[in-house]
């Protein structure tokens, strides 16, 4: 019995606020580590979707020339000129283009919008 009271009394106030603030600290660097690697893991998701949608755009541009091209010969071959048939193609185009714009134009933004919202609000790093 005499041992422990011995040992709480060599025990010091100094040491124990020493032994708690290196605790503290601790706790703290491993929460900072903690929310950078939660970032980063953010700032990955969002760069790989960024990416693979840039991969997808340029196959599908690559995809619409190819059928803008065979649209084109055909057309060409149909009325046996081929400033009309680009002249036609790119009307054709143009006017679904406007049209696509003026049916799909709220539902393209929203869909932006929540998607952005979304991967926000997914993974919240706090401290």
């Amino acid at each position: 019995m005499e041992t422990i009271k011995q040992n709480k009394d060599n025990v010091s106030i100094p040491s124990t606020l020493g032994e708690n603030y290196y605790y503290v600290k601790t706790i703290i660097n491993n929460k900072i580590e903690i929310v950078k690697l939660e970032l980063l893991q953010q700032v990955a998701s969002v760069s790989n979707i960024i990416l693979m949608s840039i991969i997808a755009f340029f196959v599908l541009a690559i995809i619409l020339m190819l059928i803008v091209v065979t649209l084109v010969v055909g057309v060409a071959q149909i009325v046996d000129s081929y400033l009309y048939a680009l002249l036609l193609v790119n009307g054709g185009l143009i006017g679904v283009s406007i049209l696509m714009y003026f049916l799909f134009r709220s539902r393209i933004k929203r869909a932006i919008e929540n998607r952005f919202i979304n991967l926000i609000l997914e993974e919240k790093p706090t401290l």
